[in-house]
């Protein structure tokens, strides 16, 4: 992951300070920002579907897929 996906992640989707964020991505990186960033998206349908499916495939179950809140969260952000 990046600087990006740690603000989103964490910034909107936990709540946590965006300053502080930076602060952290900064000294883990030392600096380093990425050229570009690629962003795949698909519609909220496609990805319940996709999450479902791999659920079902392996058996086991992602905290985060349940958090459906957070997923909506994070994609509105992005995007």
């Amino acid at each position: 992951r990046g600087v990006l996906s740690s603000l989103v992640y964490q910034g909107a989707g936990r709540g946590i300070s965006p300053d502080v964020i930076n602060s952290l991505n900064y000294i883990s990186t030392r600096g380093y920002v990425s050229d570009a960033t690629l962003l795949l998206d698909a519609s909220d349908e496609v990805l319940d579907a996709r999450i479902a499916s791999r659920n079902a495939e392996s058996g086991a179950y992602n905290r985060l897929d349940q958090d459906i809140a957070l997923q909506r969260s994070t994609r509105k952000t992005y995007r």
